[in-house]
């Protein structure tokens, strides 16, 4: 990501690795190297889940483990899905709208468990909510999206990440190291 200072990690993801700690891990841009710091919360980050399906369950299974994040809401299309994962899940608020859940809730971040043909126009509207987004993977369905999604990213001076997850796995991260 462009328009950050050349120290700052910018590419950035939550992962717990103890009980105390949460990891901040992504590329230093200024060397080029994978870089791995544990840190303590001050506050909960505030996420919102996009998507009520399966990728969400298991989005929602790494949240649960993570002391540093609460699940402040859910959007989907299906009503039966939302109320499974509020329930299963304890989240407090269910949408069946994304951008009324964007409105409503006062989100950190969002995370965006939708079919790729979704994720471009999902992604622009919560940066320009003022989120950071995780997004799964794959980004979008073209290069053209893509590069509208990282200029919106740039516009709005959020984080966009894609949910590549097994770079954080230390067997694939020895190349960075």
């Amino acid at each position: 990501m462009i328009g950050y200072t050349q120290n700052q990690i910018v590419s950035l993801a939550l992962q717990q690795e103890s009980s105390t700690d949460t990891v901040v891990a992504g590329i230093d841009h200024e060397t080029g190297k994978f870089k791995r710091k544990a840190v303590a919360m001050k506050e909960k980050i505030r996420v919102g889940i996009i998507g009520a399906g399966r990728m969400a369950y298991w989005h929602l299974k790494g949240y649960k483990n993570n002391k540093d994040v609460e699940v402040a809401a859910i959007a989907g299309k299906t009503k039966a899905n939302i109320e499974k994962l509020k329930e299963s899940f304890n989240i407090p608020h269910g949408y069946t709208n994304y951008r009324e859940m964007l409105n409503a809730e006062k989100l950190d971040a969002v995370n965006i468990t939708t079919p790729t043909h979704t994720h471009c126009q999902i992604t622009i509207d919560c940066l320009q909510a003022g989120c950071h987004v995780l997004c799964e993977k794959p980004m979008a369905l073209s290069l053209e999206e893509a590069r509208q999604m990282i200029e919106a990213e740039r516009a709005a001076n959020k984080i966009l990440m894609i949910g590549f997850s097994q770079r954080f796995y230390k067997e694939f991260s020895y190349g960075f190291l």
